[in-house]
């Protein structure tokens, strides 16, 4: 927290009725900085700011910032259930569950090459299974996987995967790996072909050829932009029932995409559906919470439930 104000008084500041009196300390002539470090356990949410300047005279002056809405989140998010690993000739494969939570953005995998001691960071997804595929043979290596949640707290450490890397596992993999990375970059280019055709298509408004060659993209390739350009076309073609089957398998497939809420939740208000609909919008909101299409979204419905 920063702020500008006359020299040498006394500056603090509230964050409502959870923290108050943080002082803030002159760093420069008229220049006032101040900090709260959340800490683990901490949970509040929709605290104002409050700013409050003394002078050496008594007076006290207070200005408080309209819609700050704090929260404040130290509270570690649940550890994924179950972690298990499978090694084959395309490397590690790691998977686990979690328990349905909206504050979950996604999950970390950690891995090492000590059981214990520190970890470095290999990746982060929104899904519960992940391939490392670069595994060094004749080695052990240790994985740990956990959650994280909107306000970046991870989930407490776990005891760690052990998995050893034969060298006969690691040679039986280098035929097997071309083939894999040749087919790969097959699909690849045919998914790029296709989604590329397809949005060609659409912005042409030959629609019938778009959901043609976007469904081919799609079939190769799970792709975000591929569902939404499906969704829109399904939608220009007036085939609203097939666009919302389409969305529930985007949500599905993507549960942390705020804007997949955003339009299923508009296809259920055109039908009629409005409490369902409020709900889809509310969980986008908790995805994101500065999407004002959300935001002008709950309050029209809340409106019109009225």
């Amino acid at each position: 927290m920063r702020i500008s104000a006359d020299e040498n008084i006394r500056c603090f500041f509230n964050l409502g009725d959870y923290k108050t009196n943080i002082s803030m300390n002159q760093t420069g002539p008229g220049e006032y900085e101040g900090h709260y470090t959340v800490k683990r356990g901490d949970a509040a949410e929709h605290l104002q700011l409050e700013i409050h300047l003394k002078a050496p005279g008594g007076l006290h002056r207070t200005w408080y910032e309209p819609n700050s809405d704090i929260i404040i989140d130290g509270v570690a998010p649940a550890s994924p259930k179950t972690p298990q690993a499978q090694v084959d000739s395309q490397g590690v494969h790691l998977s686990w569950n979690f328990l349905a939570d909206d504050d979950i953005q996604g999950f970390v995998i950690e891995k090492s090459e000590q059981p214990v001691g520190d970890y470095t960071k290999l990746a982060r997804t929104g899904e519960t299974r992940f391939l490392d595929d670069s595994p060094a043979h004749g080695t052990t290596c240790y994985y740990r996987i956990r959650s994280i949640d909107r306000a970046g707290n991870l989930s407490p450490v776990q005891n760690s995967l052990s998995v050893p890397m034969s060298e006969e596992a690691e040679k039986s993999r280098e035929p097997t790996e071309r083939k894999e990375a040749e087919r790969f970059e097959e699909w690849e280019k045919q998914f790029q072909k296709y989604a590329r055709m397809g949005k060609e298509a659409f912005q042409k408004q030959i629609f019938g050829n778009a959901l043609r060659y976007l469904t081919e993209a799609l079939e190769l390739k799970s792709d975000r932009n591929c569902f939404l350009y499906i969704v829109y076309t399904q939608q220009a073609m007036g085939l609203d029932t097939q666009a919302r089957e389409t969305l529930e398998k985007a949500i599905r497939t993507y549960p942390y995409d705020f804007r997949f809420y955003r339009m299923y939740a508009k296809i259920l208000l055109n039908l009629g559906e409005n409490q369902e609909a409020l709900e889809y919008v509310r969980q986008g909101i908790r995805l994101n919470s500065r999407d004002e299409g959300l935001k002008f979204l709950e309050k029209h419905i809340e409106e019109t439930i009225k």
